[in-house]
């Protein structure tokens, strides 16, 4: 398999389990420093933040595998991201040529659509740039967070600095899917507690849809 992960941000998390099935992974991520961070940690650089809590919930204790495939699947993680590449989802391409190609058998978005788009359109706008990314038969992973629409915005905060982000709503998030060329979309909600946001509570969803 190979695999996209846009918008990945500092983060290797959701590419655990995958390492086991892809020949290929490539992360994409706005942020020099973000993807400064993720090179560091495939380098074994002494300063990158240790990801092994993370390995040892998902391999030992979700998929009840061994300490020693615990120190063995960050290996295969290292060994099959093959590019860190910078995105920009305002921008024509977003990536450079060589990476938008329709060759992806899954393109994943793990909680960056809604914090980096101001409106609906822009929304809508950027999950097209990611269709067109998936190969014929290929899957898109939306894991996005919802909230009542109304107002168009709402916060959260991280050591009393505010970020933004988009409301949209499950059906509001189905709908796009649809409309930007996937044939299906299955919604599957995530069992995590609801997050307080400053006005309110937000859900999680992940978004599967597929692609003829």
């Amino acid at each position: 398999l190979k695999i996209l992960d846009i918008g990945c941000g500092p983060v290797i998390a959701y590419v655990i389990t995958a390492a086991s099935y892809a020949s290929e992974i490539v992360l994409s991520e706005y942020t020099a420093s973000s993807r400064r961070e993720i090179t560091q940690w495939i380098h074994k650089d002494p300063s990158a933040h240790d990801w092994t809590p993370y390995f040892k919930y998902i391999v030992k204790d979700i998929e009840g595998k061994s300490d020693e495939e615990v120190a063995l699947r960050q290996e295969k993680v290292r060994n099959a991201i093959k590019s860190v590449v910078a995105s920009d989802f305002f921008k024509e391409p977003m990536m450079s040529p060589e990476y938008m190609v329709a060759d992806y058998d899954i393109v994943q978005a793990m909680l960056c659509l809604e914090q980096s788009s101001s409106s609906k359109e822009d929304y809508v706008s950027t999950l097209k740039k990611m269709q067109a990314l998936v190969k014929p038969g290929g899957k898109f992973l939306l894991y996005s967070q919802q909230k009542d629409e109304l107002p168009s915005m709402a916060t959260y905060h991280v050591t009393g600095t505010p970020f933004y982000f988009l409301r949209v709503s499950k059906e509001f998030v189905e709908k796009s899917l649809l409309s930007v060329g996937y044939s299906s979309v299955q919604a599957i909600p995530v069992d995590v507690p609801p997050c307080e946001c400053k006005d309110g509570l937000c859900s999680f969803t992940l978004f599967i849809a597929s692609k003829d």
